[in-house]
């Protein structure tokens, strides 16, 4: 199911929107967050080799309120954004140089009762090829 995540037209749209430059090589997480204790302090992603994150919302009933934004802090002033996860969205967040967003943290999810919610995280590494 996640076989279009490692295609050439998709790594190279990514090294174009966001100015990095990426390869064939991709790492590929899926998460499920099923309580409010589900959450990630601010942290940085941003190890020599990650170029870009991505964060794939497949939870279609996520309204707001129900929790579980990514908190960007990034570098411009008033920097600080929150992204909700909206369903069959793609955020990304540039890791390296002046415009990297990797400084980031995800809100506990506050949804009613054993609700689920279902992610694809990961990252497009350094060009291999």
């Amino acid at each position: 199911a996640l076989a279009p995540m490692h295609v050439a037209p998709l790594t190279q749209l990514i090294a174009a929107l966001t100015g990095e430059p990426v390869g064939s090589h991709i790492i590929v997480e899926p998460n499920r967050i099923s309580a409010e204790t589900d959450f990630m302090t601010l942290h940085n992603e941003g190890r020599v080799e990650r170029r870009v994150a991505f964060v794939w919302h497949l939870d279609e009933n996520w309204q707001a309120g129900d929790g579980g934004e990514l908190g960007l802090v990034c570098p411009e002033e008033g920097g600080e954004h929150l992204i909700p996860p909206v369903f069959n969205t793609l955020t990304l967040l540039r890791l390296h140089g002046p415009a990297a967003t990797s400084l980031h943290a995800v809100l506990p999810a506050l949804g009613p009762g054993e609700r689920e919610r279902f992610l694809v995280t990961g990252w497009f590494m350094l060009r291999l090829d």
